[in-house]
This record gives C-alpha cells, sequence and structure tokens, in this order.
C-alpha cells in the first residue's frame, strides 16, 4: 500500500503500520486529539518511514497536540505543517 485517504483511525492506523505508506489523507475525517495522539505514537515508532505527504487538514485538533506532531515529523515538513495549523487556529479560535 502507499495510498490511503480515509476518515477511520482504526484503518489509518493499520496502514501506517504497513511501514509501506507513502501518502496519507486523513483530512477532514471528524478526529480530535484522541485520534491524532494514535497518528503520533505511529510514527513516533518509525510507522511513517516512507511517508512522503500527510493531511490531517480540517479536522480538530488542539494546537498542542499540533505542536507534538510537529515534533515528531521533524524540521522539513515544518513550513506546510505550520501554514496548516495556522489555518486551523483561525477557523477554531479566531481572535
Amino acid at each position: 500500500m502507499t495510498t490511503i485517504k480515509t476518515t477511520d483511525i482504526e484503518v489509518a492506523i493499520a496502514a501506517l503500520q504497513t511501514k509501506t505508506l507513502i501518502h496519507f489523507d486523513g483530512g477532514d475525517a471528524g478526529w480530535g486529539d484522541q485520534e491524532l495522539y494514535r497518528i503520533i505514537q505511529c510514527l513516533n515508532e518509525g510507522c511513517g518511514i516512507k511517508l512522503k505527504t500527510i493531511n490531517l487538514s480540517s479536522n480538530n485538533f488542539s494546537q498542542g497536540a499540533m505542536k507534538l506532531l510537529l515534533r515528531i515529523i521533524g524540521p522539513t515538513a515544518i513550513p506546510a505543517m505550520r501554514q496548516a495549523t495556522e489555518q486551523h487556529i483561525k477557523k477554531v479560535n479566531p481572535q
């Protein structure tokens, strides 16, 4: 498996655990921090070794959970994730 688009967290985790996933699209899945922490745990265990893209936009993640994800995925992904995080924060908590 190299690509997956899903709103089912169990399917997402199983796909990540294959360690063959290249493109992961969990955008607009209705997920919250609990699901993001499961993804983070999986990535932290090396399951995203081949992952090149990850879309988690339009979910309900806290800023803290997003920051943790940024620490796990590393500095090369930070600019793209920062933009997604800022857009998410504006939608969830407009100030």
